[in-house]
């Protein structure tokens, strides 16, 4: 098992704690990943380091930092930790994190319908005015409704509703006002100087027009 210690930093002139911190192997000597208040004071006056309390299991470690850090800032010192336990709350975290992991070890999780945080229900009428007439993409249904492609992709197959080639999916574009027709949205979008997502949304139903033109899908 991995040990730990807790270690000062104290100044050279005044022999004060300025830094606890916690760690392993020769992080006490380390100079990287310190804070710029702890560099600003080493590079004026210089540090040395003291062992406090070693051969530390990790959370008798963190326990005992916060302990220290308590203490020496109730005196004055400990200037440059900001909290009381460096990577107190990341420790925590993980210690969370694995309590969760190791008791859903050997439980089955719940998936698609089962399971409440995942959206995966998309009605087949919907799904029918998306997909064949309105020939959204795969990407662009998952993107609207909130759930992923895959899932996409299984609805269209248990409504028994065909599912395109791919690079299949587009239609002509019309412009109602002029009749001119397209072969893709980026076409028409040049030729009109105008956005392809505005043109987008006006085929979706989401505007009605677009720098006052309006476009239907064409066969």
């Amino acid at each position: 098992m991995k040990k730990y210690y807790i270690y000062a930093h104290l100044r050279k002139d005044t022999n004060n704690i300025f830094y606890i911190g916690k760690g392993s192997g020769n992080r006490a000597y380390f100079e990287n990943n310190r804070s710029l208040f702890w560099k600003r004071i080493v590079n004026k006056y210089g540090y040395n380091v003291k062992i406090l309390k070693s051969n530390l299991t990790e959370e008798e470690a963190y326990n005992l930092e916060t302990n220290f850090i308590s203490s020496e800032k109730n005196n004055g010192n400990c200037e440059a930790n900001f909290t009381l336990g460096g990577d107190g709350v990341r420790v925590e975290k993980r210690w969370w994190n694995e309590k969760i992991s190791n008791s859903l070890k050997g439980i089955k999780r719940k998936t698609g319908k089962a399971n409440k945080n995942f959206k995966d229900v998309i009605s087949k009428e919907k799904l029918v005015e998306l997909y064949p007439v309105k020939k959204q993409s795969t990407t662009q249904i998952a993107k609207m409704v909130g759930i992923s492609i895959p899932t996409v992709c299984q609805r269209l197959k248990e409504y028994d509703i065909q599912i395109r080639p791919a690079g299949q999916h587009k239609k002509g574009i019309k412009c109602i006002n002029d009749n001119n027709i397209f072969d893709s949205i980026a076409e028409a979008s040049r030729f009109y100087g105008i956005f392809r997502e505005n043109i987008r949304k006006v085929l979706q139903g989401k505007y009605q027009q677009t720098n006052n033109l309006k476009f239907k899908y064409h066969e």
